[in-house]
């Protein structure tokens, strides 16, 4: 169980490029954050940087309020889950899973009985003779998962460890991991793309972009009160609709917007575009006199229909243009 505090974090490249400016982060023990944003926004980098595999050009690092901003990997007490599982091929799933047991001198039978209570909780106890070569993708992240759980360390470290399994994988594990993150109690810092992802583990959110962190918050803060309409854009399971109003940026989710297909006094009238069914509701494009908007209801949407529609003026998110 620990606590971490980052303090200005950063780090630059050859003296210019800035991968990481000033992330300031407090995480509870036992808390699940999400660090989410877009390629290249610098938040595995900053994962790197707790775990101590990337050196800081600046800032602090505490666990449990001591410093380990010196300390190798080895010595901070923290797993690590790749999404590309980082398991040893000539090792059977068992001695994958032993291993940081091991090289801590643990005993043998006390090594068998924390392996085999992991591997009954995570459901591979009958893999635990095979070599990676002869495991699927999701039984090769589960042993990666269970070479963590065995060590009991005070914090977990994942890189967007479901990246590589396919859609129905990626769900079964997901909901696997939040189980166990609320099982075992150890602090998390999760990094991934995937807004979905960030939305159904995290306790608090954070958001970046080019380095920095636009907005630390639950799933809910953010998607109730993004606080820019990067944020805005970024969360939810169709993209929010942006338009400009004077000096101001404006905001509506599509689910907010009421729609008619017939005439209803002082709704804005629009024309559709294009419409298709996603299995629960129809999603649309339609025309108006802000832009194009996406907009969604539970009846069917054909082309060049003419419908009319409103937002709820409680429903307009506001930002001041910089």
């Amino acid at each position: 169980m620990a606590e971490l505090k980052i303090t200005n974090l950063c780090k630059t490249y050859e003296g210019t490029v800035d991968a990481v400016k000033d992330f300031n982060l407090e995480a509870k023990d036992g808390e699940f954050i999400v660090i989410v944003g877009p390629s290249g926004c610098g938040k595995s980098t900053t994962l790197r940087m707790i775990a101590g595999l990337e050196q800081p050009s600046a800032g602090s690092i505490l666990l449990d309020g001591t410093s380990i901003d010196h300390l190798p990997p080895q010595k901070r007490d923290m797993a690590m889950i790749f999404q590309n599982y980082a398991l040893y091929e000539n090792m059977t799933a068992f001695e994958n899973m032993a291993f940081p047991l091991k090289v801590r001198g643990v005993k043998k039978a006390e090594i068998a009985s924390k392996v085999t209570a992991v591997a009954e909780t995570l459901k591979i106890s009958e893999l635990l003779n095979r070599r990676p070569g002869a495991l699927s993708g999701g039984e090769k992240q589960r042993v990666a998962m269970g070479r963590a759980i065995v060590r009991q360390p005070k914090l977990f470290l994942m890189d967007e460890p479901l990246s590589n399994l396919d859609a129905k994988m990626r769900l079964a594990l997901r909901e696997e991991i939040r189980q166990l993150q609320r099982r075992t109690g150890v602090t998390t810092i999760y990094v991934t793309h995937d807004q979905g992802e960030a939305m159904a583990l995290a306790d608090r959110v954070v958001v970046m972009d080019q380095g920095r962190i636009r907005q630390i918050g639950t799933p809910r803060e953010l998607y109730s009160n993004p606080g820019d309409p990067f944020v805005a854009s970024f969360f939810g399971n169709l993209p929010m609709n942006l338009w400009e109003d004077g000096d101001m940026i404006c905001g509506v989710r599509p689910e907010d917007i009421s729609l008619s297909k017939s005439f209803v006094q002082d709704w804005e009238k629009a024309t559709l575009l294009t419409g298709y069914f996603n299995g629960m509701q129809w999603i649309g494009e339609v025309r108006c006199k802000e832009g194009r908007f996406t907009v969604c209801a539970d009846w069917e949407m054909k082309q060049e229909q003419t419908i009319y529609m409103h937002c709820p003026e409680d429903k307009i998110h506001r930002w001041q243009q910089k």
